[in-house]
């Protein structure tokens, strides 16, 4: 994909294409293959994919949300999708829970170099931050546990009525069905999926989640609890 592309792209989905917003994507993805070569960041290794399957896979599912409020990126890893929304939705502030300390230095980077004002990036574990809990409008997370974990992880940070977006691949439906035990612990409903169709004919599926009630005092776990029994 190349960038005229990745623009009429984003045209199509109504997203900011000024020269400031493109500028600084390309910015991005520069300092992330720059930085993958001695820190595993992403096994994407080109721009044009890198645009289709990280900056627009992220990009989509914001189509349906209210983007505004006060979020966190949980796992963010190189910073997908709270980089990218930082972005493109400067009117957000979403702090980057990364427990990675290698991996904050690169987001500070990208951060710094940006210029990007509206982002805070937290190096801990998302359990750990129990001075957070309940202090989100939404909370987001790509590619970090199967759907059951990821619940526990997100829903405690998350205030009532506040939503979830986890960004799944293929599979999404299929834990989608194994999480129903979850979300009833949780106080969590399932509203909406959205798919995105890579260029390779891949799916990315997006399913957001509205918080119903309180998060049980029990909840989270400890980490390896949570993974040796999820819920």
């Amino acid at each position: 994909m190349h960038k005229q592309m990745f623009i009429q792209r984003l045209n199509q989905y109504g997203f900011n294409t000024d020269d400031r917003t493109i500028q600084h994507t390309m910015d991005y993805l520069q300092l992330l293959f720059q930085w993958n070569q001695k820190m595993n960041l992403t096994a994407i290794d080109t721009i044009e994919s890198a645009l289709d399957k990280h900056i627009l896979d992220c990009l989509v599912p914001t189509t349906i949300l209210t983007m505004n409020g006060h979020m966190a990126d949980i796992g963010s890893g190189a910073g997908f999708p709270g980089m990218v929304w930082a972005i493109y939705y400067p009117n957000i502030t979403i702090d980057l829970i990364e427990p990675t300390g290698k991996r904050c230095l690169f987001l500070n980077t990208v951060k710094s170099s940006l210029g990007l004002t509206n982002v805070n990036v937290i190096n801990k574990r998302s359990e750990d931050c129990i001075d957070l809990r309940e202090h989100y409008d939404l909370v987001c997370a790509r590619a970090v546990a199967r759907l059951p974990l990821l619940l526990e992880l997100c829903t405690p940070l998350l205030k009532v009525k506040g939503t979830m977006v986890a960004l799944k691949g293929s599979s999404a439906m299929e834990e989608l069905n194994d999480s129903i035990n979850a979300m009833n612990k949780l106080h969590m409903v399932h509203t909406t999926s959205i798919t995105y169709t890579c260029e390779d004919g891949g799916n990315h599926i997006t399913l957001l989640f509205d918080k119903t009630a309180h998060t049980p005092s029990t909840y989270p776990r400890n980490y390896s609890v949570m993974k040796k029994h999820p819920l």
